[in-house]
């Protein structure tokens, strides 16, 4: 990447790919920090989310165009179990941050759910999570990785858990639904970060909800699921639509 790309783009690029962030330009650091989306380089519950969600999707998908297997194989437990060794397998190349300790943690729960046929409550995963990660790393609890990560997440799962009780959401229209989950997600994360933020980094965003809006669906629409194909990245990703600039 630092080779074929641009510098200011591949610094973005090998962020999100591998979570080396020494090729990051300080300026790109600090809008990114302005516009509270410092969370997007870090690689964690959309991008494992995504790739663990990919493998377990498509596995299903293989192995259900063979009836053997069908008939005689749990291919739901087998692609669980080809999503938890995807995920570890990004977890360590991605350098095992505390956010990416999270997020594997939570899908391993997830995903061991499947196996044992019951429910996976997220709550739940997010607790063992930070158990798991206080145990290996104790320190982690004074950094603000752990706590932009742990607060975000356990406030998203509480407000969305919410909405989900409530009848008259689940009659909105599709686009309705995305616009609007995307407008709470945002202001949900903010709420949550801004306040670390500003304790670390000395630093209130400014336009964190309309970023975030406008970011995240293209981080999970484009820019993350192009990781998954290395060998195109560079070429559609870095030249012809200048992410990352």
């Amino acid at each position: 990447m630092a080779a074929h790309v641009p510098v200011r783009t591949a610094g973005v690029a090998v962020a999100i790919t591998v979570g080396d962030r020494m090729y990051l330009d300080r300026d790109v650091q600090q809008a990114l920090r302005a516009a509270n989306l410092s969370h997007l380089l870090a690689i964690s519950g959309l991008h494992m989310g995504l790739l663990t969600s990919l493998v377990f999707f498509l596995t299903r998908a293989l192995f259900s165009c063979l009836p053997y297997l069908i008939l005689n194989r749990p291919i739901k437990k087998i692609a669980a179990l080809m999503s938890i060794g995807a995920g570890a397998a990004y977890l360590m190349l991605s350098g095992a941050s505390v956010a990416t300790k999270r997020a594997y943690i939570m899908a391993f729960t997830i995903f061991a759910a499947v196996l044992l046929e019951r429910r996976g409550l997220t709550l739940q995963a997010l607790a063992i999570a930070a158990i798991l990660v206080l145990l290996l790393r104790p320190e982690a609890l004074l950094g603000p990785g752990f706590q932009m990560s742990f607060s975000a997440t356990g406030l998203l799962i509480i407000v969305f858990n919410a909405m989900n009780q409530l009848t008259w959401v689940s009659r909105w229209p599709g686009a309705a639904t995305y616009l609007i989950g995307s407008v709470v997600l945002a202001m949900v994360a903010g709420l949550a970060t801004a306040p670390i933020a500003v304790a670390h980094f000395n630093l209130l965003p400014h336009y964190g909800v309309l970023a975030k809006v406008i970011a995240v669906p293209i981080m999970g629409l484009w820019s993350c699921p192009l990781r998954f194909w290395p060998q195109h990245w560079p070429h559609l990703a870095g030249r012809h639509w200048g992410f990352g600039a």
